[in-house]
């Protein structure tokens, strides 16, 4: 009689999941401590951020929350691994899995591509020609491509000076 006892890397499979989006938030460091102090509380108690882009930009609420779906069809889907973010999956679900999951990755590829691409940068040619932004010669909701600038770059790109 010869038992044959699955392994587990037989019968399960990791799966890792890293989604970045911006968030188009800063920490106010001057109004958390004007609010902690007005309020007489330990500095803290409370934190002030910035939405450098209040109610401007649909797209990007889109992206954040296609990365969320994702995330969410992972977990329910599969069981934590390690403390590094491994997931586990079955190899029996694995067929069901795959489908929805790379339909969900295509679809928040193809957001974050529209948000990312060139057509939504302002126009150089408008801003050689003094038609920058703070003249209203580019479309605000492009800014938040900028994810390596500084939010005092966004804001001075915009004719924000808060």
């Amino acid at each position: 009689m010869n038992v044959s006892i699955p392994t587990l890397a037989d019968s399960a499979m990791l799966c890792y999941l890293r989604v970045a989006v911006w968030s188009a938030r800063k920490l106010d460091k001057k109004q958390t401590a004007k609010v902690t102090e007005d309020a007489g509380a330990t500095t803290d108690a409370a934190r002030v951020s910035k939405h450098l882009l209040a109610n401007a930009d649909s797209l990007l609420k889109d992206v954040q929350r296609k990365a969320s779906e994702l995330r969410d069809y992972l977990d329910s889907n599969t069981l934590p691994w390690n403390d590094a973010g491994q997931r586990i999956l079955s190899n029996d679900k694995a067929l069901t899995f795959v489908g929805p999951f790379e339909n969900k990755k295509k679809e928040f590829d193809e957001l974050a591509q529209a948000a990312a691409s060139p057509d939504r940068a302002p126009d150089r040619r408008a801003r050689a020609r003094g038609g920058g932004c703070r003249q209203g010669g580019c479309d605000r909701r492009h800014v938040w491509i900028h994810r390596a600038g500084s939010a005092q770059r966004v804001r001075r790109a915009h004719g924000v000076d808060h």
